[in-house]
């Protein structure tokens, strides 16, 4: 059964982006909080991709999606592994490598990057929210990711 076109339409240009924003607002939010992102939350950013993918019904697009993002998520495991990032981190990343597949992740990493460098220098000036720990003072990576998502999905749209 195929959806209406402008309903159809409407759930890959407009709904989906704009509840994948609303769930990484939420993981900017709480990861500042609480420096925890929840399983529940990356879950729903998956199920996201899923509904998006299942929608555009691209199967090798789809596929090629999966495979970028196993494959990142693990070498992102092994950072996780020198404790490099938290496990919530790698979960998100992982996500994010998923929904956005290998030609948009070049613009979120550097997106990602510049954010992460942006946002330790605020914190070395106590501007944002930081946590001392054994090798210095630790910050979420969270807000870093959600925003270059964020970044990239406009992005990916203004096209």
């Amino acid at each position: 059964m195929k959806l209406v076109p402008d309903v159809h339409s409407f759930l890959i240009l407009f709904a989906l982006p704009a509840a994948t924003v609303a769930a990484l607002v939420f993981v900017l939010i709480e990861d500042l909080r609480h420096y925890r992102i929840s399983n529940r939350i990356v879950l729903v950013l998956v199920a996201l991709f899923v509904v998006d993918a299942v929608l555009r019904a691209d199967v090798p697009a789809a596929v090629g999606n999966v495979l970028f993002g196993l494959l990142m998520f693990g070498l992102l495991l092994i950072a996780y592994r020198f404790r490099a990032m938290g496990g919530g981190d790698v979960k998100l990343l992982g996500a994010a490598f998923l929904s956005l597949g290998m030609q948009p992740s070049l613009f979120f990493t550097l997106a990602m990057s510049v954010l992460t460098l942006i946002y330790a220098a605020g914190a070395e000036f106590g501007v944002f929210p930081a946590r001392s720990g054994e090798k210095g003072l630790k910050i979420p990576f969270g807000p870093a990711i959600a925003t270059a998502w964020i970044a990239t999905i406009f992005m990916i749209h203004a096209r």
